[in-house]
């Protein structure tokens, strides 16, 4: 059972303004380094297993966390071969890959900085409803339903179907908005490899739960509007196979961290990250 050390916090007296640094600073430890998305993987499924699963968009980006991780792999390893055979580019290999590595880059950049978002938007509002700290950029029917979600799950009660849809497909779009913005789209007019830069926007998306003959495709990586609508499909996706079976298929993941346990703090303790208890 997991022990909420936030709420001990708020329990003992501490400001909110205390909490939310340590939440904040929780959320950078916990959002590791480029490359520990494997880390970030768990500490979604976390998220989602305090919601009482009616806040799935944890969950799915746990799968895609852990997509990206083999994806990434094979796509460095493509890399390396076209910089040495691609002569259509005057570009040295080395400027070829600094050039693949910083767009790269971007893409795990997001990956973190979205994981360091949800963490501190997730925890702080089941304390503090809808403070200022995490909520002053959101649109109200977000934080609506982000309230609820957390005011239901404190009792153990499901949100309805359309409810939780709801809650993904606003949180996606705050998200696209305040965390992503334009970096996608900058990072893709920097990158001057042109062979490359045209497969890196054009990414095989297969997440494990996806069935047989299913996943997302894209024209432009980049455009938000297109992530948006990949992003929806793999929630519906989801839905009609059930959530036992979604979550099941990311904790058999073998990118998973194996150590993972439900008893999350022994498990961040493990990892030489626990939260911050109070005194």
């Amino acid at each position: 059972m997991h022990v909420d050390n936030y709420s001990v916090l708020k329990a003992g007296g501490m400001s909110a303004e205390s909490v939310y640094e340590i939440i904040s600073n929780d959320a950078i430890r916990l959002g590791g380094r480029f490359s520990d998305m494997p880390q970030r993987a768990a500490v979604y499924h976390h998220m989602y297993l305090m919601s009482g699963g009616n806040f799935a968009f944890p969950l799915i980006a746990a799968h895609e966390t852990l997509w990206a991780r083999w994806y990434l792999f094979a796509a460095k390893i493509a890399a390396n071969s076209l910089a040495a055979f691609d002569f259509s580019c005057r570009m040295s290999r080395r400027n070829k890959m600094i050039a693949y590595h910083k767009y790269v880059n971007i893409f795990k950049k997001n990956n973190r900085d979205l994981l360091v978002e949800t963490y501190k938007v997730f925890h702080f509002t089941r304390l503090y409803a809808d403070h200022d700290f995490v909520c002053a950029s959101m649109p109200k029917p977000l934080k609506n339903l982000l309230l609820r979600c957390h005011q239901l799950s404190h009792s153990n009660q499901k949100m309805s179907a359309t409810e939780q849809r709801q809650l993904f497909e606003e949180y996606i779009r705050w998200h696209h908005s305040h965390v992503s913005g334009t970096e996608f789209s900058n990072a893709y007019n920097a990158f001057d490899w042109p062979l490359v830069k045209w497969l890196c926007v054009r990414p095989w998306v297969r997440f494990s739960y996806f069935g047989f003959g299913r996943s997302l495709t894209y024209n432009n990586y980049t455009n938000t509007e297109e992530r948006l609508q990949n992003n929806m499909k793999a929630y519906d996706w989801a839905a009609k196979k059930s959530w036992i079976r979604v979550e099941k298929d990311l904790t058999n993941n073998p990118f998973f961290p194996h150590k993972f346990t439900f008893d999350t703090n022994t498990y961040f303790s493990d990892l030489g990250m626990a939260p911050i208890t109070a005194p």
